[in-house]
């Protein structure tokens, strides 16, 4: 990003709540097409970054919000068919709060530094790490961080259930109607919903770096409840990275099993949501393919910048923080490419509403406008 040295500011200072920048124009006097040079590397990268947050910014939710209309139109709405839609959801939810506001807070930050200035820049940090210079109130921020824990875990616990449920209808297409019900997919959805709320707790306390507490009881009377929330908070950090290592093992066994099964075998019933029996199997091989793809990078992104960030202490530090945070929020997007737009029924489900939207059929708005304005 840009480079905060002194020849370039008179006065830069940062801190948790702020960052004050003052342009200083003399820098321009010297050796100006030094200086323009360096800008324009900067704007060229900068360019490059908002192009990748807009774009993912657009399909989480433009994409999730299609994925809803096309999958809630279908008649009957099958079990596999719920969890697209739960999917969806929590993806949309992951992109209204996390990518949209994230591509504001980056439009925003660049304003305040090619402005001019003495430009003052909030930031509040989103649970995940996006900092958003719109939100001004804790109740805001409260929300933003409740609706980002339940699309963030949420969508991964969904993902790990569509495998189980990919993997049953493929290992055992028989006894899948008896073992995947409709009444246990909305008994997971409550069990999802209890899991989400547990940890809530530990997002908003980590997020606020243990001084939730100070901000309703006295510091002085505090000890014993700072020592209480900080073993909470060890422990969960524990469990949820122990829970996350180990659902991420048990994903890559079950879709190395079904993909194993997928070429030893032919399914004899159509269990999943669309297409034929062949069909069904190459989009579900390359489903499962592309689910064990992300669900590799997904940790390798999660769990390797500590690691990274321990070794480079440079300017490294803000292109790898940029690579991680925006893999990790394109899940909501990869997750409408792999569990729809790879779905050749789903496509052509697609092409028809938006012909409708766009007014290109007999039916459409457009035609419709016309037809009646003649």
């Amino acid at each position: 990003m840009m480079d905060f040295s002194p020849d370039h500011y008179v006065n830069h200072t940062l801190d948790r709540n702020s960052i004050t920048i003052h342009w200083n124009p003399k820098v321009f006097t010297g050796n100006l097409s030094k200086y323009m040079q360096k800008i324009e590397v900067i704007g060229a990268i900068d360019a490059f970054q908002l192009s990748i947050e807009l774009l993912v910014t657009l399909l989480s939710i433009f994409g999730n919000v299609i994925t809803i209309i096309v999958l809630w139109r279908v008649a009957q709405i099958q079990k596999a068919q719920l969890l697209r839609v739960a999917l969806a959801v929590a993806d949309l939810m992951l992109g209204i709060t996390q990518c949209a506001l994230g591509l504001y807070d980056h439009c925003y930050y660049l304003w305040c530094v090619y402005a001019g200035c003495n430009c003052n820049y909030n930031i509040q940090m989103v649970s995940i790490g996006v900092t958003v210079g719109i939100v001004r109130t804790e109740i805001m921020y409260y929300c933003l961080c409740f609706l980002s824990v339940i699309a963030f875990d949420g969508g991964f616990l969904i993902i790990v259930f569509m495998v189980i449920d990919r993997f049953i209808a493929i290992v055992n297409p028989l006894d899948y109607d008896f073992v995947v019900t409709k009444e246990r997919v909305y008994g997971f959805f409550c069990i999802l919903t209890i899991v989400d709320l547990f940890y809530l707790w530990y997002f908003i306390d980590s997020t606020l770096k243990g001084d939730l507490v100070t901000y309703y009881r006295p510091a002085s009377k505090t000890t014993g409840i700072l020592i209480l929330s900080q073993a909470i908070r060890d422990f969960n950090f524990i469990f949820h990275l122990a829970f996350f290592i180990i659902l991420t093992f048990a994903l890559v066994v079950l879709i190395s099993i079904t993909l194993w099964k997928l070429k030893k075998a032919n399914m004899t019933r159509n269990h999943l949501v669309f297409g034929s029996s062949n069909q069904l199997q190459d989009e579900t091989g390359i489903q499962m393919s592309c689910t064990l793809i992300l669900i590799l990078t997904f940790s390798l992104c999660t769990i390797s910048p500590q690691m990274l960030w321990a070794f480079l202490k440079n300017s490294l530090d803000e292109t790898i923080d940029f690579i991680v945070k925006w893999l990790i929020l394109s899940t909501s997007c990869f997750n409408f490419i792999i569990y729809n737009l790879l779905n050749g029924a789903f496509r052509k489900r697609c092409g028809k509403i938006l012909r409708k939207l766009l007014g290109l059929g007999r039916k459409g708005l457009v035609f419709t406008c016309f037809k009646k304005s003649g």
